[in-house]
């Protein structure tokens, strides 16, 4: 799992073309940095949470990742940047031919900016990819602020 690692880091990395020396195709360092940090860290939960073999994940075992990563507490930025490098991970490990689908490309992405509709309507679809995930029923009408809270706060039975 570590030379794929190391291999998805070299792909991520800018190639510096020789005549006119500038970087194409590729990640700043820190991105890099950070998507390597990312997956290792994804890794080492596949192994000692979900007890699979990272690679061969599915849909629903990233949707425990990020959710995971969520109730540690950390911010909607740091999530997204998880987010992106199982994107990309994934899509590399495809380009190797190791797997024939990226199963990170049907993760829902969680936008925060407040007062943007777009936004709160992306959220909104998401959410309803994510129930689809965790074959849960939840009432909510169409608002997104119902949706929302219907999700934080279920209602209770009774």
């Amino acid at each position: 799992m570590i030379a794929l690692i190391d291999q998805y880091q070299k792909e991520l990395l800018p190639v510096c073309v020789r005549r006119t020396g500038r970087k194409v195709n590729g990640f700043a360092a820190s991105t890099v940095e950070t998507y390597t940090i990312s997956i290792k860290a994804f890794c080492s939960f596949a192994r000692n949470q979900l007890e699979m073999n990272p690679v061969k994940v599915k849909g629903p075992q990233l949707l425990k990742w990020i959710l995971y990563l969520k109730n540690t507490g950390i911010g909607h930025s740091r999530i997204e940047n998880h987010h992106y490098a199982l994107k990309s991970f994934f899509a590399f490990v495809k380009k190797t031919g190791i797997i024939n689908t990226n199963p990170a490309e049907a993760l829902p992405l969680f936008v925060s900016k407040k007062g943007n509709r777009l936004a709160i309507r992306t959220m909104e679809d998401n959410l309803k990819k994510i129930l689809v995930y965790v074959q849960i029923e939840v009432p909510f009408n169409v608002s997104c602020h119902t949706l929302r809270h219907s999700m934080v706060y279920p209602p209770q039975e009774g």
